[in-house]
């Protein structure tokens, strides 16, 4: 989208609803399919809005595609800067707690990270070198934060029943910010990592480059085999517990990624995944 300049929004929803909820209404009617029992139960009202909204792990992929509509729009109105982003991403992490249709609410929560690419990727963030002291510094710090802000959350989640329904609303928008405090130093930790591994010299290859574009594909599949392999199968009996959850995923991921080499190989295939 930046590199050859801003799209009109209507681009966008044209090249991204094809790419993100075309999949994602594939691959909700398919899981509705594998495991939802239709055959018995039939199709309600309520499913056909949870297949269109992203039926199960596939909720990641509407939030994906209102997340490019908004922050093209953000773009559109020239105010990606530091500053304005810090003030989006209060008031997106307060909205997110709103119970809006289509995966939006989600959307709310995952923009300011998104923006912070995209602030990114405009060039208006410089990368620049760190020293080890500062690694481990915001590694702590990430730790530090993750854990005590968790914890605060949950002590939050256990009181919030004993009050009234505008503290209950505080306290949710209250745990949201916490999240984002934590998250964005992760995003951090991630952003401090990548820029040590470049001035390592570390470079990827093909084999990288080809299992990077199967990451969308193994995202839709593991999950059918994961639930095929604990609910369909009786392995969870054969293996011990301790081991069973590494096991489900090395397989999951393994025949999920064998999935999606097979299916790209087509010309369809590789317009889906």
């Amino acid at each position: 989208m930046l590199k050859k300049g801003i799209m009109s929004t209507k681009d966008i929803i044209r090249k991204k609803g094809k790419r993100l909820l075309v999949p994602s209404i594939i691959f909700s009617i398919l899981y509705y399919i594998c495991f939802c029992n239709i055959k018995e139960r039939g199709i309600a009202v309520c499913d056909i809005y949870d297949i269109i909204s992203g039926f199960a792990h596939m909720w990641f992929l509407p939030m994906l595609f209102w997340c490019f509509i908004i922050s093209n729009i953000v773009i559109k109105l020239n105010i990606l800067s530091i500053k304005s982003i810090i003030i989006l991403s209060i008031v997106f992490s307060i909205l997110s707690i709103a119970p809006l249709p289509f995966q939006l609410s989600n959307s709310f929560h995952f923009l300011p990270f998104f923006l912070v690419g995209m602030f990114w990727g405009m060039g208006r963030i410089q990368s620049y070198k760190i020293s080890k002291l500062q690694f481990l510094l915001v590694v702590i710090l990430f730790l530090v934060s993750f854990v005590m802000l968790t914890l605060l959350n949950n002590y939050i989640n256990s009181i919030r029943d004993d009050y009234p329904t505008y503290i209950k609303i505080i306290f949710s928008c209250l745990t949201n910010l916490n999240r984002l405090v934590y998250s964005g130093i992760g995003v951090l930790l991630v952003y401090h990592f990548m820029i040590a591994a470049k001035e390592r010299g570390i470079k990827t290859n093909g084999f990288w480059i080809m299992l990077s574009e199967c990451c969308f594909g193994v995202y839709l599949f593991q999950q059918f085999y994961l639930i095929y392999l604990y609910d369909y199968t009786s392995i969870a009996v054969v293996i011990n517990y301790y081991w069973l959850p590494w096991i489900c995923f090395l397989i999951a991921l393994l025949l999920s990624l064998g999935s999606t080499l097979l299916i790209r190989q087509t010309s369809l295939g590789r317009k889906i995944l």
